[in-house]
């Protein structure tokens, strides 16, 4: 058993996405709208909607800060829409294709890469955000880190 709540519930909300994805192009492949596909994308948005409460409650802030929670309050409300697009428009494609891209996300962090909140410290300077945003993207990928002050671009 996990000892992190949260990050039991973002595993099962994985695992019912990945349980969901074969069963959502079967549907598909036979035409007809499958209630277990519904109910297992029910239950993943109610682990992912209870994986953003206790983590709201447990920082204190608004769980989109960084990349973990930004990817979580997606795949939640990717689950969302296609429940919602599914009620008014029972079709097997919503599920087919909204299925991979709620599992492509959670599959992206699955979990915090170290403690849950650590990566979700202030920017140092506030004008870090600006500097990083002036490097062109290949730059970026390289991890390449944007000089701190006038000096260091100069050098």
């Amino acid at each position: 058993m996990l000892p992190d709540p949260v990050i039991a519930l973002g595993l099962t909300a994985f695992a019912l996405l990945l349980l969901v994805l074969p069963l959502a192009f079967w549907a598909l492949s036979g035409g007809h709208s499958s209630k277990a596909v519904r109910l297992l994308v029910a239950a993943a948005n109610l682990c992912l909607t209870a994986q953003l409460v206790l983590r709201w409650w447990d920082s204190g802030h608004f769980p989109i800060s960084n990349l973990y929670e930004s990817l979580c309050f997606l795949a939640w409300g990717c689950t969302l829409t296609q429940l919602l697009v599914e009620r008014s428009w029972p079709s097997p494609l919503v599920p087919a294709a909204a299925t991979p891209m709620a599992l492509g996300i959670r599959r992206r962090r699955t979990a915090p890469a170290t403690t849950p909140h650590a990566d979700a410290r202030p920017c140092p300077s506030s004008s870090c955000r600006a500097r990083a945003a002036s490097l062109p993207h290949p730059v970026l990928a390289s991890g390449a880190a944007a000089p701190s002050t006038m000096e260091e671009a100069k050098l």
